[in-house]
């Protein structure tokens, strides 16, 4: 449990942790109870230094946004992961918050979404078998 980790002392754990939560309640529908998790998530990533999992959390949060609704919020935190994402060098990543926002209702966000997803998927070798390539190639 989150609270086991916490009480022995593994805060470099807490982002992911908080994050998986965040995850289930965003699948579960239930979006502010997913947001506060995720900004706990990413301040105690700030809190530790522990930003391997960073562009995801942001992804998510996005995600959590969108289901609740709030389309705004849901593009800035996933331009971030984007933006997180690519500066890490962390192409999956990357490629995962690109075809999220190329899912959004902003227009603008979509055609940015589309443009960098089929970049970043270009960067990937011949032959690879990941699921978001084949969604790259689906996008009209």
């Amino acid at each position: 449990s989150i609270q086991m980790w916490d009480a022995l002392g593994a805060k470099v754990f807490m982002p992911y942790n908080y994050a998986h939560l965040g995850m289930a309640h965003t699948v579960g529908g239930r979006y502010a109870e997913a947001i506060a998790s995720l900004d706990v998530a990413l301040a105690t990533a700030d809190e530790t230094g522990a930003h391997f999992h960073t562009a995801e959390i942001l992804r998510w949060r996005g995600l959590a946004h969108r289901g609740g609704g709030d389309e705004r919020c849901s593009v800035v935190d996933l331009r971030a992961s984007l933006a997180r994402a690519e500066e890490q060098e962390a192409l999956v990543f990357a490629l995962r918050a690109a075809l999220a926002l190329s899912a959004s209702s902003d227009e603008k966000a979509r055609e940015d979404g589309i443009e960098a997803a089929r970049r970043l998927a270009a960067s990937f070798p011949k032959g690879v078998g990941l699921a978001e390539l084949n969604e790259v190639h689906q996008l009209s």
